[in-house]
């Protein structure tokens, strides 16, 4: 895929979850656009993979003699991450109910593979900066609101791919997004456990 469709999609996605709608013109969104739409999970991979990678001493320090392999670690979370993507986007088409969102979906579902890279650049300094201030035992008042700062991002863009994708209202938008988005934490963090990614 060359670079320039890349950027294009890209900054489409960028466009979308600031809650422009002109970002939809700027991605390519017809049929052969849609399978391409897929390396944007494969950048989203490469990016959190080394993410995880930088973490890893920090989270290995956290757990103690608990921890995993660094390749278990680096592994598991990438397993987890994506396998609970694929389930909320599974949970998204089984929601899309109506003519029109069921026509909607594989356009929303092209947004939402171009958004994951760009979603994965903004929460990687973020990690750095944890790393770099993190000390072993229990997370810092830092680590929580760096947290709940990625969260409160991650929501707002969401409903926004959701609403801007599939035409939906504010609060449909919503709605999908929280049940979506349920699925993805207890499809994740289960598999994180059996990982062994937490803590028991």
């Amino acid at each position: 895929m060359a670079q320039h469709q890349i950027s294009e999609n890209l900054i489409g996605a960028v466009d979308v979850m600031l809650g422009r709608d002109r970002g939809m013109q700027r991605m390519d969104l017809t049929p052969d656009g849609f399978w391409k739409s897929f390396w944007g999970l494969l950048l989203a991979l490469l990016l959190d993979a080394f993410a995880f990678g930088l973490f890893y001493p920090l989270f290995a320090e956290r757990m103690g003699e608990a921890a995993p392999s660094r390749f278990v670690f680096i592994f598991g979370s990438l397993i987890a991450s994506f396998i609970g993507y694929a389930a909320a986007m599974l949970a998204l088409f089984l929601l899309c109910r109506s003519p029109d969102e069921a026509r909607g979906f594989p356009t929303s579902l092209a947004v939402h593979n171009w958004s994951r890279p760009v979603l994965s650049a903004v929460v990687l300094p973020l990690y750095i900066l944890i790393i770099a201030i993190g000390e072993p035992g229990q997370p810092t008042a830092l680590d929580t609101m760096l947290g709940l700062a990625i969260m409160a991002a991650l929501v707002v863009a969401g409903v926004r791919i959701l609403r801007i994708s599939l035409l939906l209202t504010p609060g449909k938008a919503i709605g999908y997004f929280a049940l979506t988005t349920l699925v993805f934490l207890a499809i994740s963090s289960g598999l994180e456990s059996l990982f062994g990614l937490t803590r028991g």
